[in-house]
């Protein structure tokens, strides 16, 4: 099964004007760093909003490679100009190029195992310095659910974003356990949690570790209780999907 929505795509581009406009391979730069601007004279005439809505659209729907760029663009609207404006465009540069892109769902002999990704940045945006977690929940090889969103408070190490990405990554993964229960979907109830950063294994495995991150002890609790229960199995190996 696959979701293809080229033809809205194209309207986009002609609706904003971008049909003839060159392609670009990403749809931001990645060191990309803007500041909220402060004086309202300087806020941008241009159609942001819009083009921000018509994004959030796509995203959702059938574009989760734009979902980074959008979600960025978007906690700065309220306050945008021109030149937030000029990087936006860029997106729909990298859509042009990609227009072609739709998702596929294809069933695997994979187990009935979720698997679940986390990560997360750490302070990378200036404006408030709070951390983005992300993650990817995959059911015999197929992505059933995923996210990406700022964390609701500033990590104070790399450690604290990628355990605060690995709670919110846990916690989706025992809401899909629980709606395909409610589906009669056969899943297994141990679930497979990927997490690149060692530390994060280190305090859910043990207490004496979590000294120091008192301010989010309710997250830590709720992970070392699915370890404990054999519900959440930890591990930085990468699986292969065929």
């Amino acid at each position: 099964m696959t979701v293809d929505e080229k033809q809205y795509v194209m309207k986009i581009l002609q609706r904003f004007g971008m049909a003839d406009c060159r392609s670009s391979a990403i749809p931001m730069d990645p060191h990309l760093k803007l500041l909220k601007c402060e004086d309202p004279k300087r806020f941008t005439k241009k159609p942001y909003k819009e083009l921000i809505g018509c994004l959030m659209y796509l995203m959702v729907t059938s574009r989760p490679d734009i979902c980074a760029a959008v979600s960025y663009f978007a906690s700065l609207q309220c306050c945008a100009t021109d030149e937030h404006w000029t990087h936006l465009k860029r997106i729909l540069m990298y859509l042009r190029a990609t227009a072609d892109y739709h998702l596929a769902f294809r069933r695997s002999t994979d187990s009935e195992t979720l698997s679940v990704f986390a990560d997360a940045d750490w302070g990378n945006n200036p404006n408030d310095r709070r951390s983005v977690s992300g993650y990817v929940v995959k059911l015999h090889g197929a992505t059933i659910s995923w996210a990406t969103r700022k964390q609701t408070s500033v990590a104070l190490s790399t450690t604290e974003a990628e355990f605060m990405a690995l709670c919110h990554a846990s916690c989706e993964a025992m809401w899909v356990v629980n709606l395909s229960k409610m589906l009669d979907v056969s899943v297994a109830l141990s679930v497979a949690v990927y997490e690149d950063n060692q530390p994060c294994f280190a305090i859910c495995e043990e207490p004496r570790k979590h000294r120091r991150m008192k301010h989010i002890d309710i997250q830590y609790f709720f992970l070392r209780d699915l370890i404990q229960q054999s519900r959440s199995n930890l591990s930085t190996s990468q699986p292969r999907f065929k």
